[in-house]
């Protein structure tokens, strides 16, 4: 059995101890192929400060985290830059048409209240 990109997992340099709130949006779920009306999940958008703030888009899905840390249906401002935490965390890399990227996937989000260690 030949080993697939898509099988290995991936972690972020143990220098990124900060990931900081750029956007929050909704994502849905794919059936088939097709996109449904279902909403997913949510999907954050971070900035990395130890990495050039290096952007990493991270799926937290409903079933993890009914509801996002920013209330968006009701246009809720995003606290942009505000640090935030991960839980389960999980990178993998896929192919496309443009190359090699990558996906990231987290079982929850959370803001940071207190200085993060470590920073």
């Amino acid at each position: 059995m030949a080993l697939k990109i898509t099988d290995l997992k991936h972690s972020l340099p143990l220098e990124v101890k900060t990931f900081m709130l750029a956007d929050v949006k909704g994502y849905n779920n794919y059936v088939n192929g097709e996109r449904s009306n279902v909403l997913g999940g949510y999907t954050y958008d971070l900035v990395l400060p130890e990495m050039k703030y290096e952007r990493l888009s991270v799926k937290i899905p409903l079933e993890n985290q009914s509801k996002p840390l920013v209330d968006i249906i009701n246009k809720e401002e995003i606290p942009v830059g505000m640090p935030v935490r991960l839980e389960g965390l999980e990178i993998r890399a896929y192919n496309s048409k443009s190359g090699i990227n990558i996906t990231a996937l987290a079982k929850s989000i959370s803001l940071v209240t207190s200085p993060v260690k470590g920073a």
